[in-house]
């Protein structure tokens, strides 16, 4: 069993630098608020644009398709996902210094961030298998077809493979969350994140690029062309956010 610094009585995972005063009652939590405002903001968002989806293909087109259950899934799993981290904001585990909570409190954070990644990974698949499977009716030509399921069954590959990697990165599992366990032994996780972000960046540029051919050879004027394209191009926020994870990442190695 590890031993770990006890400040002001209570056990913790690290000791704090010297000369800081320590406020278990109060501790600093950087950028909580930006976060709300963030989270709250996109969630808002993505509402609106969910249940306009939803409304067009439920109520006026009435068809249940699998990208509408895929999306639906990601909209669960998303919220799911944003849930856990909103309420490890609220309870101060996250954007809180290991030192200024109890060794109990970390080992929750350490627990609420793997169900968060768990539920991202799912969240990813989905949102992007949907998309990819939407595709399929840009033409109805095979070799198109073909491509779509291609990029569908590199983004099931990858994500399963991230999906377990992430889930049995320790042996035992529990070595993921408990830092009072000792025996086994854990992965370089900072190398899962990275393989994210990376095969991110490369599915978010697929889907972007895949659909301009298509869109070009529509019979519509090119201002027209070009108008549908960019919004296509609304997705190059999700490229975006996977660059700078993935910058954020190097200075961890």
């Amino acid at each position: 069993m590890a031993t770990f610094p006890v400040v002001q009585g209570v056990e913790v995972f690290m000791a704090p630098p010297e000369g800081y005063v320590v406020d278990f009652e109060n501790p600093q939590q950087h950028t909580a608020l930006v976060s709300y405002i963030l989270a709250g903001v996109g969630m808002v968002m993505a509402m609106i644009f969910f249940i306009q989806y939803l409304y067009v293909k439920l109520w006026l087109m009435q068809v249940l398709d699998i990208e509408t259950v895929l999306l639906i899934l990601a909209w669960v799993t998303g919220v799911v996902q944003n849930g856990v981290l909103l309420s490890s904001w609220a309870i101060k585990t996250l954007g809180v210094h290991a030192w200024e909570m109890s060794l109990d409190q970390y080992n929750l954070f350490n627990k609420l961030m793997l169900v968060a990644s768990i539920h991202f990974a799912v969240f990813i698949a989905c949102s992007k298998l949907s998309l990819v499977l939407f595709y399929r009716h840009l033409s109805p030509q095979k070799w198109w077809k073909r491509c779509t399921y291609a990029v569908a069954v590199l983004i099931i590959c990858y994500n399963t493979a991230i999906l377990f990697a992430v889930v049995f990165t320790c042996n035992p599992i529990r070595k993921h969350w408990d830092a009072r366990v000792t025996e086994g032994s854990c992965g370089h996780q900072i190398g899962i994140y990275m393989t994210t972000a990376t095969m991110g960046i490369v599915t978010d540029l697929i889907l972007l690029i895949m659909p301009i051919p298509m869109i070009w050879r529509l019979q519509m004027p090119t201002r027209q062309k070009i108008g549908v394209i960019l919004l296509f191009f609304i997705g190059f926020g999700t490229l975006l956010t996977s660059v700078i994870r993935l910058a954020l990442y190097i200075p961890a190695l």
